[in-house]
């Protein structure tokens, strides 16, 4: 009954508190701070009743989260620009293919294949849509 109560005012309390972020005035770093605690707290509890963890083991993971917490603050512009240089390097091989395909087809060809491409673009991103980021995120890794 208590973890009903519990999960009853955490689901509330996020209800507040995404209604009032999407009034679109940007939240402060202190109200970011706030929702980022919420959020763990949640997390926290959703594990606690999911993988029926002692007490121990919460104090464990709680620790855990801690030790851990600063490494994608520390790490974020490192990781980003990876990611771009990543996307930098696809884009060219993706037009340096793209030059060699159109040496190789005739014109209409090449605008026929080009038409493919386009409607297989769209179905993706279709797929995207229906699939929300976990889509998404499965397609950017492909």
């Amino acid at each position: 009954m208590k973890k009903l109560v519990l999960s009853v005012a955490l689901v509330s309390f996020a209800s507040f508190a995404t209604a009032q972020e999407k009034n679109g005035t940007p939240m402060s770093p202190e109200q970011r701070q706030q929702k980022m605690e919420q959020r763990k707290a949640e997390h926290m509890a959703k594990m606690q009743q999911e993988l029926n963890l002692t007490p121990a083991q919460a104090g464990q993971i709680k620790a855990l989260n801690e030790k851990y917490k600063g490494f994608h603050e520390q790490n974020r512009d490192k990781i980003k620009a990876i990611k771009e240089q990543r996307s930098a390097e696809n884009q060219k091989f993706k037009q340096q293919r793209d030059n060699e395909l159109r040496q190789i087809l005739t014109p209409e060809q090449y605008a026929k294949w080009e038409a493919k491409r386009q409607e297989h673009k769209a179905k993706r991103e279709g797929h995207e849509k229906s699939h929300g980021e976990k889509g998404k995120n499965r397609l950017q890794k492909m």
